[in-house]
């Protein structure tokens, strides 16, 4: 029954998804201040500019746009790494900063990520449960896979919140909206269409975690949870290409 939700998924993909910034030879952080740089001249972001981040980890890409003087609303879910973007932007007027996740509700919610210090302080983490999207068709790759999930990843509780709402209250037209939130960018894709949210902000730009998720592979490989995944992607583009919105590519 899955199936056919998934068959050819980059074809929507294509259509209704835009990348500004081509592919080149940077990766992890020097990518990231390469795009937002590019995005800042692109965009023609200024002080006027409300921009709204969705999963600023430490502040690496919020830091550029420092020397716009745009508003900045910044979302950090992992509390060690907002530690470090708080202390940041502390004296920022106009940078507010969100210790919470960015959901499709008000809750708490579990937060997945390494147990191992250095990756507590660092690494973004996700509200989605790693060992449930496990890709190996190999039985005992996807075994030791299970295994290191289980053992080597730690959860805490964190507070969620209805981003929808959120735009709401700010009661003004939001220029772009960056969400990078590890794997959960189509429940608030389609939260935002379904509650005509997006209809309030100019240029929507998200990471696709496919590779993540999926690892690109066939539809009868994938477990339940890729499938569901895949399924809210493809039905979640269509909803934006139908109403003729583009989305962009980060």
């Amino acid at each position: 029954m899955y199936y056919r939700y998934v068959k050819n998924p980059d074809e929507v993909f294509s259509k209704v998804v835009i990348n500004l910034f081509g592919k080149n030879d940077l990766s992890g952080e020097e990518q990231s201040i390469y795009q937002i740089n590019y995005l800042i001249d692109w965009a023609k972001i200024n002080k006027n500019t409300v921009f709204v981040d969705l999963g600023s980890h430490e502040g690496q890409e919020i830091n550029e746009l420092a020397k716009t003087g745009c508003m900045v609303h910044a979302f950090e879910p992992n509390p060690h790494t907002f530690k470090t973007l708080s202390k940041r932007f502390k004296n920022y007027n106009n940078y507010f900063l969100n210790n919470v996740a960015a959901s499709t509700k008000y809750t708490k919610e579990y937060f997945y990520f390494l147990k191992t210090r250095k990756y507590i302080e660092k690494d973004s983490g996700s509200l989605l449960k790693t060992d449930n999207f496990v890709h190996s068709k190999n039985f005992f790759k996807k075994l030791i896979l299970t295994f290191f999930y289980k053992f080597f990843f730690y959860k805490i509780k964190i507070q969620s919140i209805d981003i929808v709402k959120y735009i709401d209250n700010l009661n003004s037209k939001i220029d772009i909206l960056k969400i990078d939130t590890e794997g959960t960018e189509y429940e608030i894709l389609d939260h935002l269409f379904n509650t005509g949210a997006y209809k309030k902000i100019d240029k929507i730009f998200y990471e696709d975690h496919i590779r993540k998720i999926v690892h690109y592979m066939e539809p009868k490989n994938m477990n339940r949870n890729q499938l569901s995944w895949l399924k809210l992607r493809s039905s979640c583009l269509k909803k934006y290409y139908d109403a003729n919105y583009n989305l962009y590519e980060f």
